[in-house]
């Protein structure tokens, strides 16, 4: 089955949700999902046809990457402060996995 806008952008939220709750295990899990979805509609016939769907798709990911680096941030001021919980450390190393 190929894969929608739609079924991209309900990853996305997922993936937002996860991000927002600090899990970064469904975090990972949501970006490995979001991965297979995007080759999957990327390599269907009409991948290229929605333009508008696809430039607000990669607007949608492109704030979302701003978030991570936000928390990634956010994780080596607090590194820095000596305070390094484990769920920040991890954070951290997720964020800096997708730059």
């Amino acid at each position: 089955m190929i894969a929608s806008l739609g079924s991209i952008n309900a990853r996305l939220d997922a993936l937002e949700a996860a991000l927002h709750d600090e899990n970064l295990v469904e975090a990972g899990r949501q970006l490995d999902a979001l991965d297979a979805a995007q080759r999957n509609y990327l390599a269907g016939p009409s991948a290229l046809f929605d333009v508008p769907g696809l430039a607000s798709l990669q607007a949608r990911q492109q704030r979302i990457m701003l978030f991570m680096m936000r928390q990634r941030e956010g994780t080596s001021r607090s590194g820095r402060d000596h305070r390094h919980p484990p769920r920040a450390t991890q954070a951290r190393l997720c964020a800096e996995s997708l730059s």
